[in-house]
């Protein structure tokens, strides 16, 4: 899926999007420059799968009754995703994810961010996360109240990415080739001074 809009979806798992249980490599779904907003389940507000490649996607204001409000359940890989406003009884984020998340802006969701996640690294977390390259500030975004989550200037998202797995986002959300400068920032926007 790319260049898609998810909004204002309900369903008992996954919101947005259910995907089946499967040992196929052909069932292994990514989603690419997505929006899921204002959707709703009990478990994966925004999503509930356990095969998926989420890039340069954004998760706002999703919610979960039980868990995973943005996602639920094995995702393989999050890279360069902004998940902002979720909320959940736990895993406000993610819940039971054993894959790995990079470059990713973590934001003002309203209750805990994770539960039992895999590999998170250089990522912004509030209160800080054990794994390479995570930080806590404030990802400074140019205007999030008018959802412009552009960075500042003086934003340490800039050149705070890990670019061992740039193969899979050569670009950032609004199409600005990756990286910029030596490494990629964190979150949907390379900084383009």
């Amino acid at each position: 899926l790319t260049n898609t809009l998810f909004r204002n979806n309900n369903a008992d798992e996954g919101g947005a999007i259910y995907q089946r249980v499967s040992s196929f490599p052909e069932d292994q779904s990514t989603i690419n420059t997505s929006i899921f907003r204002n959707n709703g389940a009990t478990y994966g507000g925004a999503v509930y799968s356990k095969r998926s490649t989420l890039i340069d996607s954004q998760f706002m204001a999703n919610t979960a009754v039980n868990n995973g409000a943005a996602l639920y359940s094995g995702t393989n890989l999050v890279q360069h995703c902004l998940f902002v406003s979720n909320n959940a009884n736990s895993g406000a984020v993610l819940a039971e994810n054993s894959g790995s998340i990079y470059n990713s802006i973590f934001w003002d969701n309203l209750s805990t961010t994770f539960t039992n996640p895999g590999t998170v690294a250089n990522s912004i977390i509030p209160g800080g996360y054990t794994g390479d390259g995570n930080v806590s500030s404030d990802p400074l975004f140019i205007n999030k109240t008018l959802g412009d989550y552009s960075l500042q200037k003086y934003s340490q998202a800039i050149e705070a990415g890990t670019v061992n797995i740039l193969a899979l986002a050569q670009q950032d959300l609004g199409g600005i080739a990756r990286p910029q400068y030596n490494k990629p920032d964190i979150g949907l926007h390379e900084y383009n001074s």
